[in-house]
């Protein structure tokens, strides 16, 4: 393989795991913004489009 390849490889190795790790904290804060919006028990919380939040766990509304 050229360093062309390398460098293309590797780049999408890293942006493949950057992705897999902002999906997985996504995910993680995304049941805690919902209850803390919904007026729904704790139990259940609801996951609409009005209770997203971002990469930076922002809570958009």
């Amino acid at each position: 393989m050229n360093k062309q390849t390398i460098l293309t490889v590797t780049g999408l190795l890293l942006l493949a795991l950057f992705a897999g790790y902002s999906a997985v904290r996504q995910v993680e804060a995304a049941p805690t913004g919902a209850i803390i919006l919904s007026n729904e028990t704790a139990g259940t919380p609801s996951v609409t489009p009005s209770n997203r939040t971002d990469a930076r766990g922002t809570i958009t509304t």
